[in-house]
């Protein structure tokens, strides 16, 4: 069965969505998703499907000396193919030691619309758990998180997004929908605590949070969220490895309106990158949408907010609908490179091309930004476009789902950054893939120029 289709840029493309939704619900209740060959013969296919990467591009990762690679993690076939569940996507991740800890989530589809709670069965879950202890070559089968839940956690003020950090000692933080959880042995085993992130201590409106929990050195471990009321960040911090946690409400402009933000601590100062859903944000003359910054010079609060020019493609005209024009963004990583000493950020762009590219609408496109740290604790946004990492055949308006870089690992060892990412389509199927790319960003602005 081919699931591909091209549609024209208007509202006949989202209403073609919608019946494209409620015909593949049919199919599904139909099949039962018994076998995973319904659709697919082997791996290599389902993972050609959820890359959508030309193979030129391919071949251009693939080769020897090629400064970003592309491989599959997780991929929603065989054993990992659970009940109706073939879209895997919001990854989050992190490095202890040698061993990368992999979280991600496992549904029916991209959102909990038309019809597909009907499908929702015991292995749908927000959380599942995957490991590499030799630095991504093999993975450990995924288990699923709730797997050590004993008791139950009560109201968990976690809506969205899974969140994950580490402590000084080493000990891994998991906040999830099901509640908080620790591990002391590199991801292998956790400890639930049903009684930690509920709303017997903290207050106000349910959070989606961002990817990263910081490791402050006053504050201890920091996670950073947003709510409905987008005139606040919600950051909430734990002293004893997130077995309590204290609320800070932190006002911002309302143009400001930082979704999901990604934080990171150095030097001394407090740096938080997000997608940015006030009207500000949209610039009617490129029509384009742009993230918002958030800074801290002295490590905590306030926060300064300004607009970036790290931009994405507005869709108002393809989705008239009131609030899908900055849907083209999504979570971002936010890290220091320890080679160009450089902030660096991975955004995506879901609708089109990198800078000066976001028109070109056929491609959801992973891009690499950098600004000098210095510029950043001034207040200063104007970052320097390093390169498109990955450009992935449609955009979300037609069909194409991703990427969600969200928590990545900088491995000093290999002199590399993993960036952990979901590719596929947003009725499935969707896999995890790593994005490993060279530390040496000069070098690879060139290569990526020349590729």
């Amino acid at each position: 069965m081919d699931l591909n289709f091209k549609v024209e840029p208007d509202m006949k493309k989202f209403v073609y969505i919608l019946i494209f939704s409620a015909a593949f619900n049919v199919i599904a209740e139909q099949s039962q998703f018994e076998s995973d060959s319904v659709f697919f013969q082997n791996r290599d296919e389902v993972i050609k499907r959820c890359v959508r990467i030309h193979r030129f591009f391919i071949g251009k990762y693939e080769s020897p000396d090629a400064l970003v690679k592309i491989e599959p993690v997780v991929i929603p076939w065989g054993d990992e193919l659970k009940g109706n569940n073939w879209h895997l996507g919001w990854p989050v991740a992190v490095l202890v030691n040698e061993t990368i800890i992999v979280v991600y989530h496992r549904n029916p589809q991209h959102t909990p619309r038309f019809g597909v709670k009907k499908y929702k069965d015991q292995f749908h879950s927000t959380a599942i758990v995957t490991r590499s202890t030799d630095y991504g070559k093999t993975w450990t089968s995924s288990v699923d998180i709730r797997s050590f839940v004993k008791t139950p956690t009560e109201d968990c003020m976690l809506a969205f997004g899974n969140s994950i950090g580490t402590a000084d000692d080493g000990t891994v933080v998991l906040v999830t929908a099901y509640g908080v959880f620790r591990s002391q042995d590199e991801g292998a085993s956790w400890r639930h605590l049903p009684d930690s992130y509920t709303s017997r201590t903290l207050s106000g409106n349910k959070c989606n949070n961002g990817p990263v929990i910081v490791n402050h050195p006053e504050k201890g471990l920091v996670s950073f969220s947003h709510n409905k009321n987008r005139e606040i960040i919600t950051i909430r911090t734990s002293r004893d490895t997130g077995e309590n946690w204290h609320q800070h409400i932190i006002k911002i402009p309302e143009w400001a309106a930082a979704i999901e933000p990604t934080g990171l601590y150095h030097d001394g100062s407090l740096f938080i990158l997000a997608r940015a859903h006030g009207k500000d944000s949209f610039q009617p003359e490129t029509k384009t949408w742009r993230y918002i910054q958030l800074v801290s010079p002295e490590g905590w609060l306030p926060l300064m907010p300004a607009y970036t020019n790290i931009t994405t493609t507005d869709i108002t005209d393809e989705i008239p609908i009131e609030g899908y024009g900055p849907w083209s963004q999504d979570t971002v990583s936010l890290d220091l490179n320890p080679v160009s000493h450089r902030i660096e950020a991975v955004c995506t762009n879901r609708c089109g091309g990198g800078e000066g590219k976001e028109q070109q609408r056929m491609q959801m496109t992973l891009n690499l930004w950098s600004i000098d740290p210095r510029e950043f604790k001034e207040g200063k946004s104007k970052w320097r476009f390093e390169g498109t990492l990955i450009k992935h055949a449609g955009t979300m308006t037609t069909g194409a789902d991703g990427m969600h870089p969200g928590a990545s690992v900088i491995d000093t060892k290999n002199n590399v950054q993993r960036i952990y990412v979901y590719l596929g389509e947003h009725l499935g199927p969707a896999g995890i893939f790593s994005v490993t790319r060279s530390l040496d960003t000069a070098a690879l602005r060139e290569w990526l120029k020349e590729n």
